[in-house]
């Protein structure tokens, strides 16, 4: 799963994400809890480019999935 903020990929952790409210998380370990599935959990915009960087010329082809989620921008 991919996010905004400050995320500790490694631990699947988010430290801050603050568009959803989220602060010293273990994201990925009660993803898993809940689905008994495998998770791992990264930074939204690393998220969107690793796809381009592993299909280019010379890359290896990999199954990936990005959920991203943004506020834009709002007037005050």
């Amino acid at each position: 799963m991919a996010l905004p903020g400050i995320v500790e990929e490694a631990a699947g952790r988010v430290v801050l994400s603050a568009n959803l409210g989220w602060r010293d998380l273990d994201l990925a370990a009660r993803l898993a809890e809940r689905t008994d599935l495998p998770v791992a959990i990264g930074h939204d915009v690393r998220a969107a480019v690793w796809p381009s960087r592993s299909w280019a010329p010379g890359g290896s082809a990999a199954t990936c999935c990005s959920c991203r989620s943004g506020r834009g921008s709002r007037e005050r």
